[in-house]
């Protein structure tokens, strides 16, 4: 069997010039991740899918130590932003999972 573990997409571009490191992300484009991810899951038949932060970290990444650019990448990849305010993203994720617990006859 297929299983996701840990997935996710930005919702704002990162820079991280010590990696030479630039990926570009927003809202709409981590909603649309979340839609192809879960089309991808329902037709390969996935075991299951994780999300890997539910909620951005913007609060604690300001709190942390000069020189935690790596932690940049997962900064801003909740579902639900740092205010825990949903973001488009949660709505495409809870008719994915919706979708699949159809197709499994409500046995997810």
């Amino acid at each position: 069997p297929i299983a996701i573990c840990e997935t996710g997409f930005t919702s704002q571009n990162i820079e991280i010039p010590t990696y030479t490191l630039s990926l570009k992300g927003n809202e709409a484009q981590q909603a649309a991740y979340v839609k192809e991810l879960f089309t991808t899951a329902k037709k390969d038949r996935y075991a299951f899918v994780v999300w890997f932060l539910a909620v951005d970290y913007d609060k604690l990444y300001a709190k942390m130590p000069a020189g935690s650019d790596a932690m940049k990448l997962w900064k801003n990849i909740g579902l639900y932003d740092s205010e825990l305010h949903p973001k488009p993203a949660l709505a495409a994720w809870k008719a994915g999972f919706a979708g699949l617990k159809k197709k499994a006859g409500g046995a997810r």
